[in-house]
């Protein structure tokens, strides 16, 4: 449900976290992925940065108060530092802990090469985004990323490839298709960019 990134997928992964967290309160993995699902919220524009993120950040702090070794919990700190607080140091920090406690997190790498991308450390978030990818190879959402990582790198043709592998793998995700079509945009295709835009 969570990566599905609807407003109903999202909401449904609350509500199922809740559940678990209401059934066990000593456990602290459901704690952290609420975290993650509230702070994607204002991503798709369902919440407002200003509600997700104190949440977001409520719910990690709980998991790593009952389990600080727990990886999820430390992505979720590090990308509430990094689209809420802007402190980029924090976040990285995080990233780094969340990687060292779970190697194969996937979502650790991906949202580390986000940073790494927004700031032109290109080569450094490819690998960040490759080892997302080889942990969980059927997120379009990390495929749609690596597109927009290329659309940065300003290396167009590779941004249209990895869009067209993010829209294979999930016909049905917005972010896939909008990321696609900024690649075709920055190429100057004009109607795939709108094909693709009008699809999103």
């Amino acid at each position: 449900a969570w990566e599905k990134r609807t407003e109903s997928g999202l909401t449904q992964s609350i509500e199922f976290f809740l559940h678990s967290i209401e059934k066990d309160p000593g456990y602290a993995l459901p704690y952290a992925r609420l975290a993650d699902s509230y702070a994607v919220l204002s991503s798709y524009s369902i919440m407002s940065p200003a509600d997700s993120f104190p949440r977001a950040r409520a719910a990690a702090r709980k998991a790593l108060e009952i389990d600080d070794s727990l990886a999820q919990a430390h992505a979720t700190l590090g990308i509430a530092f990094m689209n809420y607080d802007r402190d980029w140091p924090s976040a990285e920090s995080e990233y780094k802990k969340a990687i060292a406690l779970d190697p194969n997190y996937a979502t650790a790498h991906h949202w580390y090469g986000l940073l790494l991308t927004a700031h032109g450390r290109f080569d450094e978030a490819l690998a960040e985004l490759r080892r997302a990818r080889e942990f969980d190879p059927f997120s379009a959402i990390i495929q749609g990323n690596t597109c927009r990582l290329f659309i940065y790198a300003r290396q167009y043709d590779r941004a249209i490839e990895e869009g067209r592998k993010a829209v294979e793998i999930d016909p049905n995700l917005f972010v896939g298709h909008n990321f696609f079509s900024l690649a075709y945009a920055a190429k100057k295709m004009t109607r795939e960019a709108i094909a693709e835009s009008q699809t999103a």
